[in-house]
């Protein structure tokens, strides 16, 4: 399972409670006589047909505005499902799987405020001294990458954040829903679910936050 598969998932155990507080989602929920687009599914969650030029029929989850922020980032500002893509490549990867108007606006607006890439758009015109480019993985367990996905909804067991770990080569994840974003669950988490079971592997990649770089 890939990990863009695994957001979605997340996304669809908390959509509902989420849709059910989108005043805009309920208008079109109560009158889908008058949205022939619209289904609604055995969760209760509403979806919009779309029929591309190709002839391919969708069903998209309609995403309500209080997710929007979350999915941008975790398709652009994540490092193992977006690595800060383009506002065209974002858009592709989203429009196939969640529906919301004004999306490629929100897309745009979204990258064009991100400080990483503000940042990182001079420095691929002349790289600082201590920059350097990633090298592609030769192997499997060669070169990982680590982030935080969250925060959700907190779960019963008092989770708000997924952590993922992925194989830049084989694309294997290692997931787990973890109480907060802090350096010491990420090393916890690194420890116990990792390299206890997998074993440590030549490098791992992260996005240096304070949650992986405090003390």
């Amino acid at each position: 399972m890939t990990t863009l598969q695994q957001y979605d998932m997340i996304i669809r155990h908390i959509s509902v409670q989420h849709q059910t507080a989108a005043p805009e989602i309920q208008r079109i929920k109560k009158s889908r006589r008058l949205h022939p687009n619209y289904i609604i599914d055995n969760y209760n969650v509403l979806f919009k047909i779309v029929k591309r030029k190709s002839g391919q029929q969708l069903h998209l989850r309609y995403l309500p505005a209080s997710l929007i922020v979350e999915v941008l980032s975790a398709y652009h500002n994540s490092t193992f499902c977006g690595a800060h893509f383009g506002v065209k490549r974002a858009f592709y990867k989203i429009r196939d799987r969640f529906y919301w108007p004004n999306m490629y606006k929100d897309i745009v607006q979204h990258i064009s405020s991100c400080i990483n890439c503000g940042k990182n758009k001079p420095s691929r015109r002349k790289p600082d001294g201590h920059l350097q480019s990633i090298k592609p993985p030769r192997g499997v367990w060669e070169r990982l990458a680590m982030d935080y996905v969250g925060p959700v909804p907190e779960s019963k067991s008092g989770n708000k954040y997924f952590l993922v770990l992925t194989d830049l080569f084989s694309k294997f994840v290692v997931t787990k829903p973890v109480p907060d974003n802090t350096s010491t669950t990420a090393a916890r988490f690194l420890l116990y679910d990792v390299f206890m079971i997998y074993g440590v592997p030549l490098e791992i990649i992260a996005d240096n936050g304070s949650h992986f770089t405090s003390a």
